[in-house]
């Protein structure tokens, strides 16, 4: 695997979020842009954030973050 990919994957879930599927991550994110797709819509799934940590309105899972991407 791809060293970026694997460091995106990782920080996103030390996040939080939910990626039960890496490989639809990988196609996903390879096709639309990592950043077009989780940090552009991200924000509307942040219930707080602070200096130390951020928290989730709910569990979030990528799928709901790249179907949001989708809606727009």
């Amino acid at each position: 695997m791809d060293p970026l990919f694997e460091l995106r994957l990782g920080l996103l879930r030390d996040l939080g979020i939910i990626i039960d599927d890496p490989d639809y991550f990988e196609e996903i994110t390879n096709r639309y842009g990592y950043h077009e797709v989780v940090w552009q819509y991200l924000d509307h799934f942040i219930k707080r954030v602070n200096k130390e940590s951020i928290t989730f309105k709910h569990p979030t899972t990528f799928v709901e973050i790249y179907d949001f991407y989708c809606l727009d």
